[in-house]
């Protein structure tokens, strides 16, 4: 029986709260650089499970044939890295709940840069007021946390 994809994103974000609860409770005696060093490994050992399941080629050469479609790959990786380890910081910092809280207003900024650098106009009304209100839940969230003395 396969899961629809519909599901991936609920069944991601249950994987991320677990995973920000345990990088919270379990890696306080380590840095933030190993951590990160071995999620990468851990990444590799995702990679071939995913190349065991799918058997998809691992084809870079759609990256030489276009410089452009090169640089875009690489500054997507940059920004998404950059994401995860100021994450991992935050958690760190402040708490699993309070990280989660933040990072929760992503589809708003999926909605803005998407607009503002890529011309996305596929949204809606609804699509427009709901990540206006996760945005401003997640504030109101923080703010009042913040208020009360801080993230932790």
């Amino acid at each position: 029986m396969m899961i629809s994809p519909i599901f991936f994103p609920f069944i991601s974000a249950a994987l991320y709260g677990l995973g920000y609860l345990m990088i919270e409770r379990n890696t306080s005696n380590i840095s933030v650089t190993a951590f990160l060093l071995l999620s990468c490994l851990m990444g590799l050992f995702n990679v071939f499970l995913l190349w065991l399941i799918k058997r998809e080629p691992v084809d870079y050469s759609p990256l030489f044939e276009s410089p452009g479609l090169l640089v875009a790959l690489i500054t997507t990786l940059f920004v998404a890295s950059t994401g995860w380890m100021i994450t991992n910081f935050s958690i760190r910092g402040t708490s699993a709940v309070y990280a989660a809280m933040g990072e929760i207003s992503y589809p708003f900024f999926v909605l803005f840069f998407g607009f503002l650098f890529f011309g996305i106009r596929r949204f809606d009304y609804s699509t427009l007021i709901g990540g206006a209100l996760i945005f401003a839940g997640s504030f109101i969230m923080i703010y009042g946390r913040a208020k009360l003395g801080g993230a932790g």
